[in-house]
């Protein structure tokens, strides 16, 4: 894979030139119709339902959730932010 960087590519490093074999692949593997086990798995609700899940957990064992801070240092004794 090449860097991100590289503007030759699409991104998440693919080439340009090699891009639709690739996501051709992808689909053949998700959508073929004799694979029992194909598909494309997503949780009910959407990923944000993912991430609330993981909020209300945390917060149920007494975790601050701080959103759009800058962290300038995780140790153990914390998680350190900008305020």
């Amino acid at each position: 894979l090449e860097p991100y960087r590289n503007n030759a590519l699409i991104g998440g490093g693919v080439l340009k030139s090699t891009a639709p074999a690739v996501f051709g692949l992808l689909a053949a593997i998700e959508l073929h119709p004799n694979n029992d086990k194909s598909g494309v798995f997503a949780p009910i609700g959407g990923f944000q339902a993912v991430t609330d899940a993981v909020e209300r957990l945390a917060s149920s064992l007494g975790v601050e959730v701080q959103c759009n801070s800058l962290v300038t240092s995780i140790r153990r004794d914390g998680v350190f932010v900008v305020d």
